[in-house]
């Protein structure tokens, strides 16, 4: 069982535990969060692959039987409306595996969480 101490072992272990298509939706967000936003790091945070940024919180990404999820939902108003066919529960973003994944949506997301999460972090560093 990986460690907290290896992260890259969390997520190889957690992408194999996916079922299909869950597996193959999550590495298509993956993918598209890492060419939108170069540089993030991933990690396992409650029980699902999490994105970072100078080591904070960006975003969420989840498999499961019937969808994937996006977390949270961004709170930039042109994004949130954009999400608004996608949003379940308070702050979820979830594609049904039977549905279309609008992976241009999920990069345009990472890329403003990114943003937020350097944003803190400069603002922490200069104070």
């Amino acid at each position: 069982m990986p460690t907290a101490a290896d992260p890259a072992a969390e997520v190889t272990a957690y992408l194999a535990s996916l079922p299909e298509p869950a597996h193959a939706r999550v590495e298509q967000i993956r993918s598209a969060v890492h060419e939108a936003t170069p540089g993030l790091g991933e990690k396992i945070s409650y029980g699902v692959l999490t994105f970072t940024a100078d080591g904070r919180t960006a975003m969420h990404t989840g498999g499961y039987a019937g969808h994937v999820s996006v977390y949270p939902v961004p709170g930039d108003p042109a994004l949130v409306e954009r999400c608004a066919p996608w949003v379940a529960g308070k702050g979820t973003l979830k594609f049904p595996h039977a549905g279309e994944l609008p992976l241009d949506l999920v990069a345009d997301c990472a890329v403003w969480f990114a943003g937020e999460a350097r944003s803190k972090s400069a603002r922490r560093s200069k104070g």
